[in-house]
């Protein structure tokens, strides 16, 4: 019997063993599409009642400074917000979770906007974030 041979089978053994435990480990992300647009919506209507406190507490605790000057400068280049509406909504599911990126057309006193907005769930998480606001004018573009 040639000695290669059973060397082989042992590692194609590895192998398929070393795959059945990854992928028992792995499950799948807990999609929450109706928690991520109840997200999306309490942040407009606290970004309507200019209640940016509330607005960027949405956000994870470290960058809630970052967005809530990014707020602050979209209310004095745009003026108040004055409706939206969801245009669409796509996800994208990577290892660590899913990201639910919303196009929403926004109308604000001063302009109107395209807005994208990326709210992420982590896999071991029940509640997703903020994760990251744009938004893009015609005549203007305001981005984080």
């Amino acid at each position: 019997m040639n000695p290669i041979r059973p060397l082989r089978f042992m590692r194609f053994i590895l192998i398929v063993a070393v795959m059945a435990v990854v992928t028992a480990c792995t499950g799948e992300a807990p999609v929450d599409e109706q928690g991520a647009t109840r997200l999306l919506k309490e942040y407009y209507q606290y970004i309507q009642a200019d209640d940016l406190d509330h607005a960027v507490g949405l956000y994870q605790e470290k960058d809630r400074a970052t967005w809530k000057a990014f707020l602050q400068n979209n209310q004095m280049s745009l003026g108040k917000l004055k409706q939206y509406q969801i245009d669409h909504m796509e996800m994208n599911t990577v290892f660590s979770g899913v990201y639910f990126v919303f196009t929403i057309d926004a109308q604000y006193d001063k302009h109107e906007a395209t807005e994208i907005i990326t709210i992420f769930q982590e896999v071991d998480q029940k509640h997703p974030w903020l994760d990251y606001h744009k938004t893009k004018l015609s005549d203007v573009s305001a981005t984080m």
